[in-house]
């Protein structure tokens, strides 16, 4: 149902919305759609080959939408404790729908989340998300917190960094100064990695709030 709304004109999205509530069949609490644009716009869609196991397998990194909620819940319950900890910062054993709908209630503009996808639709095969990347700008600053997710097995593949640079490209196009990440000190794969980008100009460690503060260049 979801997934049929989502490709609606926007004006209609949020009407059409309230009268699947009334037929539950959605809940109750499912947050409104983006109130203007599309969830397919051009220039955040990137796609990208990576080598796995089975071969070469096509990645496409797109805005999130609100019918990926299965397809998010099915890649939080695949990751390891480690990944979900230093994700969230906590030990997570189930994912909360007000959580859940937090990764894809964004408004593309200070608030931006994408995914990378593989499974190819148009061919009969099921999309699986295996990553997800977010940034939310603190206007005062213009500078933007963001965080990424990569389901284990893909980890070490370049879809981090596609992803990454993914939401780097949108968040330059949008004028944003810089990004700041807060990493736990046991994060070692999320440290390593920040530093492999060269775009690190700033980090400091906290022992009050045991965590890492790194600011990255856009």
């Amino acid at each position: 149902m979801l997934s049929l709304i989502a490709i609606a004109h926007p004006k209609f999205r949020n009407e059409l919305l309230e009268a699947a509530k009334s037929l539950k069949y959605v809940f109750d609490d499912q947050v409104p759609f983006i109130a203007r644009g599309t969830y397919f716009p051009i220039e955040y869609e990137s796609f990208t080959e990576i080598e796995m196991p089975e071969g070469l397998v096509t990645v496409h990194v797109r805005l999130i939408r609100p019918d990926d909620s299965d397809r998010i819940k099915e890649l939080f319950y695949g990751l390891s404790e480690d990944s979900i900890f230093f994700r969230f910062l906590t030990p997570l054993r189930m994912l909360r729908r007000q959580t859940l709908q937090e990764f894809y209630h964004v408004d593309q503009e200070s608030d931006i989340s994408i995914v990378a996808v593989v499974g190819d639709r148009e061919e009969g095969e099921c999309e699986k998300i295996v990553a997800a990347g977010r940034y939310l700008l603190d206007r005062s600053t213009n500078q933007a917190e963001f965080a990424l997710l990569v389901k284990d097995e893909y980890q070490n593949r370049g879809i981090g960094t596609h992803v990454l640079n993914q939401l780097m490209r949108i968040a330059k196009s949008k004028g944003v100064n810089a990004f700041i990440a807060y990493v736990h000190p046991k994060n070692v794969p999320m440290i390593n990695f920040i530093h492999r980008t060269n775009k690190l100009i700033e980090s400091r460690l906290s022992l009050e709030d045991n965590q890492y503060t790194f600011i990255l260049r856009l």
